[in-house]
């Protein structure tokens, strides 16, 4: 293996980029895997608008999830969170690795906190943690049951979760201590 690339441990903490590609280095997120993510975009499609609603009902399934998508009415804003769910969902699989794409990373991280953008949005880790962990749960699955042999499916979870592990560090990044997203 490699020597890891040297680099400047003083942006990790403020340039997404520079943590992304830190990030990817260390798990071993390469080019493959990137190609072998959006080689599952084809056969997934079929499957996004169940995983979608899938995580759609979870979501609205738990209150304290669901008291951030409620209308000024009160009622549930289940076409917001499936709007969001299927955004997050096509750009993993179409543009994991492209330019900017950790920044996107990043921003989706900092848009559930209230000083990420939007001022009604201040999501508590556990509940991000917790969505975040059945969205792994649903690709993984999902990808389990393709009809694909069994060594393209397995390199196909292994890369999603390289990926989701990312997503999680940049989601963290935002309750750390010190961080400029502090409650």
């Amino acid at each position: 293996m490699a020597p890891a690339p040297p680099f400047d441990e003083s942006r990790l903490e403020t340039d997404p980029a520079a943590r992304y590609a830190y990030l990817a280095s260390f798990i071993g997120l390469t080019a493959l895997d990137l190609d072998v993510i959006r080689g599952a975009r084809p056969f997934l499609e079929d499957r996004l608008d169940r995983m979608v609603e899938e995580l759609t009902g979870r979501v609205v399934d738990f209150e304290p999830a669901a008291r951030h998508f409620r209308t000024e009415s009160g009622e549930i804003d289940r076409p917001r969170i499936t709007r969001h769910l299927r955004g997050y969902l096509a750009r993993l699989l179409s543009e994991p690795g492209g330019p900017g794409f950790g920044g996107y990373l990043d921003g989706v991280a900092g848009t559930h906190r209230s000083t990420g953008g939007t001022s009604r949005a201040d999501v508590p880790q556990v509940q991000v943690n917790a969505l975040l962990g059945f969205i792994s749960d649903r690709v993984v699955r999902t990808v389990a049951e393709l009809e694909l042999p069994l060594r393209q499916r397995l390199r196909a979870i292994r890369a999603f979760n390289k990926l989701l592990w990312i997503q999680n560090d940049l989601m963290s990044r935002h309750y750390a201590p010190g961080s400029t997203d502090q409650r």
